[in-house]
């Protein structure tokens, strides 16, 4: 049975699927076909396209984002999910607050790969701020298939 890992973000537009299809190509590259990844937003008012920003910049990687759809974040996700990893401290709080019992599979992105710390939002800003932000979470995600490789070793 495949293991899930679930990103979450606020809107479920940009950095939440930008970590979601990197850690997919990174999964694929390493031959790692027992994790399935998905992403969610905690703020979703209604099922939106991914930014067109996050699109080009994920395309400029190779990935594609044009079909992406955002979605609410759901108990059921969570509850399906092996390991959640959100993008700052206050979303880990905000679930922590409402999910206890989620403890030991929710971090941050940056706390689970090894670099602590929040990956700003970069909704509405810049194609560029969107650019330091994909290069952010495409080597945060490629720590995090690392170590998923270790730990399957």
């Amino acid at each position: 049975m495949k293991k899930q890992l679930l990103f979450v973000c606020t809107g479920n537009t940009c950095r939440s699927p930008l970590a979601k299809v990197f850690t997919q190509t990174r999964l694929a590259q390493s031959g790692i076909e027992d994790w399935g990844v998905d992403s969610a937003g905690l703020a979703v008012m209604a099922p939106s396209p991914a930014s067109s920003h996050a699109v080009t910049v994920a395309w400029e990687y190779g990935s594609d984002l044009s079909l992406h759809r955002s979605r609410q974040l759901t108990a059921d996700m969570l509850d399906c999910a092996d390991l959640v990893l959100v993008m700052t401290t206050h979303q880990k709080s905000l679930l922590m607050q409402k999910l206890p019992r989620m403890l030991e599979k929710i971090y941050t992105l940056g706390e689970f790969a090894g670099r602590p710390g929040d990956i700003s939002d970069p909704f509405g800003g810049s194609l560029e701020r969107y650019r330091q932000t994909a290069g952010e979470l495409l080597e945060l995600t490629r720590l995090v298939v690392e170590k998923i490789e270790k730990e399957a070793d």
